[in-house]
């Protein structure tokens, strides 16, 4: 598929896994300049050199728990000329409904939605 987006930049959260690493790829095959933000460092740098192996363009890994006071702060300014984001980091509850509990659910939301937020506020939610 053709957008194009050459010579954009996009970052990605939750980019070593899943949807996440089906949207950097999808984004570098475009031509992107990718940011890979996620937790596990080996997860992210081996997605980095299989991005730069098969599309010859940078990329930029960005190890980190989003939940931490000032990673988000930190992100932002080592992306703050990103042209894209995919915000897909999150710890989003799997398995039949019933079986979530809501302590499932409120973290999930934290790290998905609210973790910026709760970065300016020591009282959280």
């Amino acid at each position: 598929m053709k957008l194009a987006l050459a010579n954009r930049s996009v970052l990605v959260t939750g980019a070593s896994r899943g949807i996440g690493r089906a949207a950097a790829l999808a984004f570098a095959g475009e031509g992107c300049e990718v940011h890979l933000a996620g937790r596990s460092v080996p997860d992210l740098e081996a997605m980095a050199e299989q991005i730069r192996e098969i599309s010859g363009h940078p990329v930029h890994v960005h190890a980190g728990d989003r939940m931490q006071p000032g990673e988000v702060d930190r992100l932002a300014r080592d992306c703050r000329h990103v042209d894209i984001l995919v915000n897909n980091a999150g710890v989003t509850p799997t398995g039949p409904i019933e079986s979530v509990t809501g302590a499932q659910w409120r973290e999930g939301v934290k790290l998905k939605v609210l973790s910026a937020v709760l970065q300016k506020s020591s009282a959280g939610i």
